[in-house]
């Protein structure tokens, strides 16, 4: 693996250090290097609030004081977008900055004049729609650079106020889902079946998600307690009837002892119900760990969006899962 030229890194440290308002954005390229524990240990030493994209979803603990969770187009909160686009430094890690991730490039604005710095192992990303100081090399390693880089006690002082606010902001998001949820009572949406997936799956659970609601709306009220390599989305091909077999593959390739998760659409299902011949057919066979559940999104009966703005890009809004749902049983975590 490559680290970034010692210059860029040496200079990154310092705007880092001399930056009071800093996010650090992740891409799938942070996921696929394994970076999360430099996400994580930068992040804590210099008080950086962190957001993913939808398919570095897991790269960051969601529940962590400070996590952003998703942002951009595809499940970003709007809570969790004006904070990236309040930043005076952005960090991209592992990233193709595309339209999706940054919503059609105003998360952050590419006019603005904030301090952007990309890291990339491709150098055909680096710099292609923001104006950036580019860092060519792999990200676990470039921040790991970074991070040996940095002075050995940081003043994070001038970061107390910002983080706090985000906190702040959060927790009121947080508050109006839960009354959005307790409004809803025993309706079956895909918002409901988000949340209680968070309930219920496990820390090291592992999700294999179809695009469409049933992508944007875990990626957005779905909050993944533990980082590291957590889901498996294929939004960015669009291609229905991905997350069965995605889902089947990672129940073999994946440790015994974590659950896999698979979240279809309806159109989905459609195309793969024939692979559920064989999951039926290997679940009764196999001991232990099984492919626990696949919820469907139909779309039957509107009901209001939930609060908070998640953003869809011409996805309706929620609607209820009205007798579509395949699962198989959910063994307790007790």
């Amino acid at each position: 693996m490559s680290t970034a030229a010692k210059e860029g890194v040496a200079a990154t440290a310092k705007l880092l250090v001399r930056s009071a308002r800093p996010v650090m954005i992740c891409w799938q390229g942070a996921v696929h290097s394994g970076a999360w524990e430099p996400v994580c240990a930068l992040a804590e030493k210099l008080n950086v609030l962190v957001g993913s994209t939808i398919n570095a979803k897991g790269i960051f603990p969601e529940t962590h004081p400070l996590s952003l969770g998703v942002i951009g187009a595809r499940g970003g909160r709007e809570w969790a977008n004006r904070c990236v686009t309040g930043a005076d430094l952005i960090l991209f890690v592992g990233s193709r900055t595309d339209s999706a991730g940054t919503n059609g490039w105003t998360v952050p604005n590419a006019e603005s004049k904030v301090a952007m710095i990309q890291i990339d192992v491709s150098e055909h990303e680096l710099g292609n729609n923001y104006d950036v100081l580019p860092l060519l090399g792999d990200a676990r390693e470039t921040l790991s650079a970074i991070l040996d880089a940095l002075p050995a006690s940081v003043d994070s002082e001038a970061r107390i106020e910002w983080v706090a606010e985000a906190k702040k902001t959060r927790e009121e998001h947080e508050a109006k889902l839960d009354e959005f949820e307790k409004n809803l009572g025993d309706k079956i949406t895909p918002f409901s079946v988000a949340r209680l997936l968070e309930r219920t799956m496990p820390d090291d659970a592992f999700f294999a998600i179809d695009p469409g609601v049933s992508a944007v709306y875990p990626a957005a009220f779905m909050r993944l307690k533990a980082a590291g390599r957590r889901t498996a989305y294929n939004f960015a091909m669009g291609a229905l009837g991905y997350a069965i077999p995605a889902a089947i593959g990672a129940r073999a390739g994946i440790e015994n002892s974590r659950r896999v998760v698979g979240l279809v659409g309806d159109g989905s299902f459609g195309f793969t119900a024939g692979e559920l011949a064989f999951l039926l057919d290997d679940c009764a066979k196999a001991p232990g760990p099984k492919l626990i559940a696949l919820p469907v999104a139909a779309e039957d009966e509107e009901l209001p969006p939930p609060p908070g703005g998640t953003i869809t890009r011409n996805r309706p809004a929620c609607r209820t899962s009205t007798g579509a749902t395949a699962c198989r049983s959910v063994p307790s975590r007790r």
